[in-house]
């Protein structure tokens, strides 16, 4: 996933946003647990018969703006 906001590169988020496109298997983290990078790598079992997400619009917080981020 890539064009979330700084504080959306958390595994909490990856795994929101995996279950939203399938069912999350793994959000990849460093041995601490965290996620540094400008891309977040979640692994998604999806049901191919379906047409693939080509991305989403999430709201960051509870006020936040809506973004668009890529699949």
């Amino acid at each position: 996933m890539f064009n979330l906001h700084l504080y959306g590169i958390t595994e909490g988020v990856g795994r929101f946003l995996g279950n939203k496109i399938g069912r999350c298997v793994e959000v990849e983290t460093d041995k601490n647990g965290r996620c540094w990078s400008q891309y977040l790598r979640v692994r998604v079992i999806v049901d191919i018969s379906l047409p693939l997400m080509r991305g989403s619009k999430v709201r960051m917080g509870f006020d936040g703006p809506l973004i668009w981020g890529g699949v």
